[in-house]
């Protein structure tokens, strides 16, 4: 499996960084948004937690940004490095 990276990113490393802690690797990508976005939400999505009724939302939310994050994030490294043009 080849490795993409644009300008020292590497996508697998930003996968990484987002399975770690959701959002950071879009951050390191340099998607500034989708990166506080994937925070904001896995914020939300812990609080959501300290309440029965609340865990009925936050869990599924919290699945989602750990398993979407990651594979944004990869995605996103492919997408940017795919508009870079090739030096050389």
């Amino acid at each position: 499996m080849r490795e993409v990276m644009r300008e020292g990113k590497n996508a697998v490393v930003a996968a990484i960084l987002s399975f770690l802690i959701p959002g950071v690797g879009q951050l390191y990508a340099g998607s500034v948004g989708k990166g506080i976005a994937f925070l904001v939400v896995l914020l939300f999505g812990w609080g959501f937690t300290s309440t029965l009724i609340g865990a009925l939302l936050g869990i599924p939310m919290l699945i989602v940004v750990y398993i979407g994050s990651p594979i944004d994030a990869y995605m996103v490294v492919n997408a940017m490095a795919k508009q870079t043009p090739p030096h050389g």
